[in-house]
């Protein structure tokens, strides 16, 4: 029985979100209300689509539709979206048997490649698939250019001590002294979430970077997603001198994002607000806290690697409508986000 594509409505909703909450590639990006709420901070439209096998949902995938230079581009997820990916979420992906995989996954390619090229007009598609959706060949059967990107993991099951042991002996003893010469973290508000985006954003004017600042969307992530959104923020003297902010979704604490390395001489305030932040993970019986990345970015990765986390692929996969419209790698940037 041949798939139907559609676009989902507000009566869907209670569907959509039974489909994220079950799926292991199901994230917090995924879900309705971070959709809708992100769609109306971008200038783009979000067609979230839905795939049915006669009464049966058989997939979601999300796409935010726009005009770049000359291009109708769709993004899943949204470029400037303050996310690294998204994707498509298939139900049952685990229990079924390979052939049912691959069949599903690839059918499902095609019917969302018809839409957005041939009904939309999309020139190009760029996909960012979500860690736990290991298989990205039906991508590459569908002609997508696909990258391995890379994020880093931490295991909670064996206990917080069991992670501590395994950290980098360095690591270890920053975490010490920062704790020694007075470094205190405590859990912060809308207020902290705002001012590590600002810091970020110093940093990144200060590089002559260009980034779409984000604040009134992350206040209202931070509003619809309590108690989900944590703020961790690291003081010294009285002053905030670090902080990331983190995202509670299922068994899983996400890093999302943080502010840079402050300029302390022999404290290192981002080391013991990580470590912090694994700590109330693990006490709150997660599974996992995953320092988000795209493994893109060789300066970052011994500050991550330190603490010893596994890394988990995901995709990154780009597909022109036709070999003309290539020509727009010279106007756009599929790895800007």
């Amino acid at each position: 029985m041949a798939f139907e594509l559609r676009s989902a409505g507000e009566p869907d909703r209670e569907a959509w979100e039974k489909a994220v909450e079950a799926s292991p590639h199901g994230t917090i990006f995924h879900s309705w209300r971070w959709l809708k709420t992100l769609e109306r901070h971008v200038d783009m439209r979000l067609y979230p689509l839905l795939a049915y096998q006669g009464s049966q949902l058989v997939a979601l995938y999300p796409f935010f539709v726009h005009t770049y230079g000359p291009f109708r581009v769709a993004d899943s997820p949204a470029s400037d979206g303050f996310m690294l990916y998204l994707g498509p979420v298939i139900p049952g992906y685990e229990q079924m048997k390979q052939e049912r995989r691959e069949h599903v996954f690839l059918s499902l390619q095609e019917k969302v490649d018809d839409f957005l090229i041939s009904e939309l007009g999309c020139k190009l598609i760029r996909v960012r698939t979500s860690p736990s959706l290991p298989d990205s060949r039906p991508l590459i059967w569908r002609q997508y250019r696909v990258k391995p990107a890379y994020t880093y993991r931490i295991d909670l099951a064996g206990g917080i001590d069991r992670v501590w042991e395994q950290f980098d002996g360095k690591l270890k003893a920053d975490i010490r002294r920062s704790q020694k010469m007075g470094v205190t973290v405590r859990e912060g508000g809308p207020a902290d979430l705002l001012e590590a985006h600002d810091t970020l954003y110093r940093r990144f004017r200060e590089k002559g970077l260009k980034k779409r600042e984000c604040r009134e969307f992350l206040a209202d992530i931070y509003r619809e997603f309590q108690p989900s959104v944590k703020v961790f923020v690291a003081e010294y003297q009285g002053k905030v001198v670090g902080s990331v902010v983190a995202l509670l979704h299922k068994d899983i604490l996400r890093f999302w994002f943080g502010t840079p390395k402050s300029g302390l001489k022999g404290i290192y305030p981002n080391n013991l607000v990580q470590w912090e932040g694994i700590r109330w993970a693990a006490a709150n019986g997660l599974r996992i806290c995953e320092n988000m990345d795209t493994g893109d970015d060789v300066t970052r990765a011994p500050f991550k690697a330190k603490f010893n986390a596994g890394i988990e692929l995901w995709f990154k996969a780009d597909k022109y409508a036709s070999n003309f419209y290539k020509l727009g790698h010279f106007f756009i940037n599929p790895d800007q986000f």
